[in-house]
């Protein structure tokens, strides 16, 4: 806990420091007319609002997509035709309002996966998005070995289905500030290792910008609610240019057993 006090004390003074690198005012906006998407290991960049119902002008370097997929999110979208390739997420928008896109570590990780996101509503200042996915663990003797933290789920006999759907709401205070809120239902399936069962989990994330390209991100999630499972917190920074994106961050899981904390690292591009 000691340690991640301290991380949290850095990124904030770096995130000062940027904003006094931009001469002192946070959110300036150098390439306001750049159509740029990032995302992948855990987040993304990109803000796209509506002049009418089926209209859509890009906003450059907005978040469009959480650090952590499974429960974080925003309620943005991504254009048309935008494809990106991340170290934890490939996805490309078929229509302005709707978004596929899969999780290639974990695939690797004998899960295939599938997730779409469609648009609900934007204005200039609100953005609401509904999404729901599929990941199947196949069964394996070691396990699934989670890229998120250092814990296994060991299904051996029996393929584990987990069928998320979420309700993100994004809103955007200022240049500077955005707010972003994740309601999310997990269904558990099981055709015998586990029982099947549903979780309620929430998550948050305060974002904080600093020119176009920087930008500092505060995480907080609750998983299970009154069948409580974990909590987490963390502080990630996220640069992104216009055909590359890198974020770095320090997260902390708290659950029964104790204290698990891990760094992480995301890098993609985009096109």
């Amino acid at each position: 806990m000691k340690t991640f006090n301290i991380v949290i004390i850095s990124a904030v003074m770096f995130y000062g420091s940027l904003v006094y690198a931009a001469g002192g005012e946070p959110g300036l906006q150098a390439g306001e007319n750049q159509s740029v998407e990032t995302g992948g290991w855990f987040t993304g960049t990109q803000l796209f609002a509506s002049n009418s119902m089926f209209s859509r002008k890009a906003k450059s370097h907005e978040l469009y997509a959480g650090f952590y997929p499974l429960i974080e999110s925003t309620g943005y979208v991504p254009k048309k035709n935008t494809a990106q390739f991340g170290f934890n997420q490939i996805s490309y928008s078929v229509f302005d309002r709707l978004n596929i896109s899969l999780e290639p570590m974990i695939m690797v990780a004998n899960t295939p996966n599938l997730s779409v996101k469609g648009l609900l509503y934007e204005d200039n200042k609100n953005s609401i998005a509904l999404s729901g996915g599929i990941k199947a663990l196949l069964p394996r003797i070691d396990g699934f070995f989670s890229i998120y933290y250092s814990s296994r789920i060991h299904n051996p006999n029996s393929t584990l289905y987990v069928l998320p759907v979420s309700l993100a709401h994004s809103y955007k205070l200022n240049q500077n500030i955005s707010f972003h809120h994740t309601i999310t239902d997990i269904n558990v399936l099981s055709q015998s290792d586990f029982k099947n069962k549903a979780n309620l989990a929430y998550s948050t994330i305060v974002q904080l910008k600093a020119r176009e390209q920087h930008s500092l991100q505060i995480h907080a999630s609750e998983v299970g609610f009154w069948d409580h499972d974990y909590y987490y917190f963390g502080v990630s920074y996220r640069y992104t240019g216009k055909y590359f994106y890198t974020q770095m961050g320090y997260f902390n899981r708290i659950q029964q057993e104790g204290v698990q904390g891990i760094p992480l690292v995301d890098f993609g591009i985009v096109l």
